[in-house]
């Protein structure tokens, strides 16, 4: 019986971790995006989020990966302003019900977009 709770446990424990890597290693994308706004989202019982909102109303967020080896977000978000176009790249999807944006880990500025 008691055999029974561990296996349990370790297919939960098992299932969040792939979820967590499914997250951080899933396909990385590159676009092309212009920035409308750039803004911090205050959590009550969370760490601020650094965010930016594209022309197209995509938000995404922009953070630092310990998992990707990545430690200058608040660099690269703070070099974003409204009416630029950036070639961002980014891991993740936008779920709701967690509060958690696509994760713009590396980008730069495009300074003669057409």
């Amino acid at each position: 019986m008691e055999y029974k709770s561990v296996i349990t446990t370790l297919i939960i424990i098992g299932g969040i971790g792939g979820c967590s890597a499914a997250y951080n290693f899933g396909p990385t994308k590159t676009k092309i995006i212009t920035v409308e706004e750039t803004f911090m989202m205050r959590g009550h019982n969370e760490p601020d989020q650094m965010l930016v909102r594209s022309t197209s109303g995509d938000l995404y967020s922009v953070d630092d990966s310990l998992i990707r080896w990545e430690f200058k977000s608040a660099d690269l978000w703070s070099e974003m302003s409204s009416g630029e176009t950036w070639e961002v790249s980014h891991f993740g999807w936008r779920i709701g019900f967690f509060s958690s944006f696509p994760q713009i880990f590396e980008g730069r500025e495009i300074t003669n977009a057409i």
